[in-house]
Order: C-alpha cells, then sequence, then structure tokens
C-alpha cells in the first residue's frame, strides 16, 4: 500500500532557530495548521514546541495556529510569501514542485512508519536532494505515515462493486484509484467528513492512524 509522505517546513528567513546567543531577545515563530481540532498532530505539535521553549531556555517559542489559514495545497505557499514561519505539509498535494521526494509515496516501499521516516530523511539529506527541491526554505523534518487503505460505507466484496462507489482520493492516491478503474473523486482531507455525511462519497483512500483525527471512523 501508499504510504503518506509528511514534512515540516521552516521559513529561509527563520534562521532564528539556529542563533543562541547569551541572552537572546525572545522570539516567537508563528506556524500553519490545517489538521482539526481532532487531529493527532494538536499533541504531537504541542510536545514538540515543548522542547523547543526548552531547550531556548524560553528565548524560543512557536505560536500554532487554531484554524487552517488555506488548504493542504496551499500550505507551501503560506511559508514561500512569508505569511508563516513554520508549516507542517503534505508534499503529495503540492504536486508538480516536490517530484523526487513523492517518490517515496511509492506502493509497498516500506513495511512502516519507524523505519521509512529516517530512512527517508537519511537518503533525502544524504544525496543533497532537500537543497535542490527546498531552494527556498529550509526542511526540518520527514515523517511517513501508515499504509493506506480503502474505506467505505457499506461492505464490498469485490472489485466490481468497489468500481460502483464514488471514492475519495487525493495526491498521488487520486491517478492509482483511476488506475484501479474506481469513480475517483478528488477531495482533501479536511473536507472528507462533510462529504461523507452528504453522501457526496461513498468512501475514502485513507491511512488507518488519520481515519480518528477526521473522525471518519464515525462514517466509513
Amino acid at each position: 500500500m501508499r504510504k503518506i509522505a509528511i514534512t515540516l517546513w521552516l521559513a529561509a528567513a527563520a534562521a532564528v532557530l539556529w542563533q543562541t546567543p547569551a541572552k537572546a531577545e525572545k522570539q516567537v515563530l508563528r506556524m500553519a495548521y490545517w489538521g482539526g481540532p481532532s487531529h493527532q498532530m494538536v499533541q504531537t505539535l504541542a510536545a514538540w514546541v515543548k522542547t523547543i521553549e526548552e531547550a531556548s531556555g524560553g528565548n524560543l517559542t512557536v505560536e500554532v495556529d487554531k484554524a487552517a489559514l488555506a488548504k493542504m495545497e496551499g500550505q507551501y505557499d503560506l511559508i514561500r510569501n512569508g505569511v508563516r514561519d513554520l508549516v507542517w505539509a503534505v508534499p503529495g498535494y503540492t504536486v508538480g514542485r516536490f517530484d523526487v521526494f513523492q517518490g517515496t509515496e511509492l506502493p509497498l516501499l516500506c513495511p512502516k512508519p519507524a523505519v521509512c521516516s529516517p530512512a527517508v530523511w537519511k537518503w533525502y539529506e544524504k544525496n543533497g536532494l532537500a537543497a535542490k527541491e527546498f531552494t527556498d526554505t529550509k526542511l526540518l523534518v520527514t515523517f511517513m505515515g501508515g499504509p493506506y487503505g480503502i474505506h467505505t460505507t457499506k461492505p464490498v466484496k469485490t472489485l466490481d462493486e468497489l468500481k460502483t462507489l464514488k471514492i475519495r482520493a487525493a495526491g498521488p492516491s487520486l491517478p492509482m484509484a483511476k488506475a484501479l478503474g474506481l469513480n475517483a473523486v478528488p477531495l482533501p482531507a479536511t473536507e472528507t467528513y462533510e462529504a461523507a455525511q452528504r453522501g457526496t462519497v461513498d468512501g475514502s483512500v485513507f491511512p488507518w492512524e488519520a481515519m480518528t483525527s477526521f473522525r471518519l471512523n464515525e462514517l466509513l
């Protein structure tokens, strides 16, 4: 199954992360966030911000947005245009900008996130690919999600049955769904719950660990 690749970007102008003067003035970095209040990244980012504050002796903190300023595909523009200092985003939704990095999302590439995440970082950094593709920002971290599955509102036993349903897909999963002959509906993750609730889609291509983050376990 395909794995989703996720990254954290830092604006090139925010070099304060690497400045450690003895009596530094407190700096605040603004971070864009699109996942919603129930997403698992809320706790993850809160813990990360805490480590930054502790490591900087209280001189550096990060303010994470409570609501999305842009859709997933627009996250990179927020940091490129100086609207935010940090973004957490999925390169697969930023079509045409990170073609090499998107190779990490090929099916059956890696068994589990704990193995994939450090391997992808080592490969991408060691070969100078981050510097080539992230020319105007600083890539801070990469991590991989679990394998994607197809979740539906009713049981499906055959591929022919699946083809009768409207399946939400996005990023690299969209052409894959179309290659299977599915009736693929392009939608970002944040709009999937409402679409399933209204019957606009009958299912979605989604990783297991993100189902509860977007409350899709209530419908699919």
